[in-house]
């Protein structure tokens, strides 16, 4: 079954997501945690939700001239909107899952899930193959993307939590 946890933005997605986690107790999944500095979003890093541990996930081009160290290309994946995803967390993302999915692990938690994966990137091929492997998913979607999002996997039944 796939539940998505949907709203607008900043509305509480990825706390629902969490919560839901804490009160299951199963599965495993990546939450993505947002850094702000002033009032501005520095990036995102990815939580791992058995163990709370962390790894950088997306910087916004703004902080990257702020930084020192390795700035160039290489380092990045890809891009969405302003954000630049580093390469190693992509890795990351996708071994993990990998390894969720062989195990059946469930329910696999997916949070942040819009343009990237209806563009068949960042967790594209992990929801793809729990789906196929009739894993239970939960996921945060924006609101204004679900249609795509469900589109874009051919999902026809899901169960909506709102925030």
């Amino acid at each position: 079954m796939v539940r998505i946890v949907t709203g607008k933005i900043d509305s509480g997605k990825t706390t629902r997501l969490l919560e839901i986690y804490k009160l299951l107790g199963i599965g495993d999944g990546f939450i993505a945690k947002k850094y702000m500095t002033g009032t501005d979003v520095f990036g995102f890093n990815l939580v791992k939700l058995s163990t709370s541990q962390e790894y950088p996930y997306m910087i916004h081009d703004k902080q990257l001239r702020n930084l020192t160290g390795k700035k160039n290309e290489e380092v990045f994946a890809d891009r969405i909107g302003p954000y630049r995803i580093y390469k190693e967390s992509l890795a990351l993302i996708n071994n993990f899952y990998e390894g969720l999915i062989d195990s059946d692990i469930s329910p696999l938690y997916f949070d942040e899930v819009g343009k990237l994966e209806i563009s068949g990137k960042g967790y594209y091929q992990s929801i793809k193959d729990a789906l196929d492997k009739n894993i239970d998913i939960y996921m945060t979607i924006r609101e204004d993307l679900i249609e795509e999002v469900m589109l874009v996997f051919d999902i026809s039944e899901y169960e909506i939590i709102s925030r």
